[in-house]
């Protein structure tokens, strides 16, 4: 798992690629969290294009990610997911509090 934060204007993007899973969500959410701490924008989004396989754990790690952000207000998007992952997000019902970001480009919600 690889991951990439890109911040562009009031975005911070992280750019997710390769497996989300038990081994691979330790460091993911440590370093989620980090850049979360930060500030210094208005919104988050997960670009997850480049991810081949997710798991629940994936779902556990983006619920959490959000739960950080919704009480500072700050609303958060999933950006490119690939069918496997978009079925995943459809089933879970992620889409009802992180929304799929529609016709935008990596970093640039």
């Amino acid at each position: 798992m690889n991951l990439q934060t890109v911040r562009k204007g009031g975005s911070l993007c992280f750019v997710l690629s390769g497996e989300i899973d038990e081994s691979s969500a330790p460091a993911l959410r440590q370093e989620m969290d980090e850049a979360l701490s930060g500030g210094g924008f208005r919104e988050v989004v997960f670009d997850m294009s480049a991810v081949s396989f997710m798991d629940s754990t994936g779902i556990g790690l983006l619920l959490g990610r959000y739960k950080r952000g919704r009480g500072r207000g700050i609303p958060m998007k999933i950006l490119n997911p690939n069918p496997v992952c978009d079925k995943i997000f459809v089933l879970s019902g992620i889409y009802q509090v992180m929304p799929k970001a529609e016709g935008v480009q990596e970093g640039r919600a």
